[in-house]
């Protein structure tokens, strides 16, 4: 709506029904401080936006669109789960690392298995040259390798200079109650 204050106006003569006028009237009262041009002016305006795709037709599509999107999460939501069902076998034999999906397998990188393993002995969040202590690295080969597990959701860093390093701690009861529940929640 023009809410130009040099803006001219032109006064109409029109007939409604009764029924419409009561009910503009109502409008009126309700939004516009009984001011019946006001509200014709404004209902014009929305009008104008509404034949030029901006009401209801927008409106739509966008609730369309978060459809799909609702819909896309979900599926995305069974394919994690279900990976998460098959890289987490129940017989309860995992360690605290792998319970959180640390990959300690045969074939994983053995220079990855040293660091995870420092880092879930150790009580305190470690540095970089604390690492270096238990591992036979250099420190841009360690850095890659917490980099890695940082990445990937393993290992949390404090802030602070020197940084430190920590892995996640998830208790596996925990982490399969999550895993469980994951789909109710959305």
């Amino acid at each position: 709506m023009d809410t130009n204050p040099e803006t001219t106006f032109v006064r109409r003569k029109f007939t409604i029904t009764e029924e419409l006028d009561a009910e503009l009237e109502q409008m009126a009262d309700n939004n516009y401080q009984g001011n019946v041009s006001l509200c014709l002016r404004q209902s014009i305006s929305d009008h104008r936006e509404t034949l030029n795709g901006n009401g209801d037709l927008t409106i739509r599509h966008l609730i369309e669109s978060v459809a799909h999107i609702e819909d896309q999460i979900n599926n995305l939501t069974e394919s994690v789960n279900s990976l998460n069902e098959q890289k987490h076998p129940s017989d309860g034999s995992l360690s605290e690392a792998e319970s959180m999906g640390v990959n300690l397998e045969e074939g994983a990188d053995p220079a990855a298995k040293q660091v995870i393993s420092v880092l879930e002995k150790a009580n305190t969040p470690l540095r970089v040259a604390d690492i270096i202590e238990y591992v036979e690295m250099q420190p841009i080969d360690v850095r890659q390798i917490l980099g890695y597990l940082i990445d990937h959701g393993h290992v949390f860093t404090t802030s602070g200079n020197p940084p430190r390093y920590h892995l996640a701690k998830i208790s596996p009861s925990l982490n399969n109650d999550h895993n469980r529940h994951r789909g109710e929640d959305l």
